[in-house]
């Protein structure tokens, strides 16, 4: 990450949407350590788009499962 900034004329200003778009501080603190992570009835609609691309997607990944090569 550190080489792909100094390619950026101004970071500042790059990474500025970042912390407007990061998630709230809120909420209960996570387990320690935590053994999964759940996502239940997910869909994503891309901008423009009149239907979701992923409707009712549910999803476990347990503590140490690999899910991308």
């Amino acid at each position: 990450m550190y080489e792909e900034m100094l390619q950026l004329g101004d970071p500042e200003r790059a990474t500025e949407p970042a912390a407007r778009h990061a998630t709230p501080a809120t909420g209960a603190p996570l387990p320690s350590p935590a053994r999964s992570i759940q996502a239940e009835n997910v869909s994503f609609t891309y901008p423009g788009a009149a239907t979701p691309a992923l409707r009712g997607v549910s999803l476990t990944v347990r503590r140490g499962e690999v899910t991308a090569p």
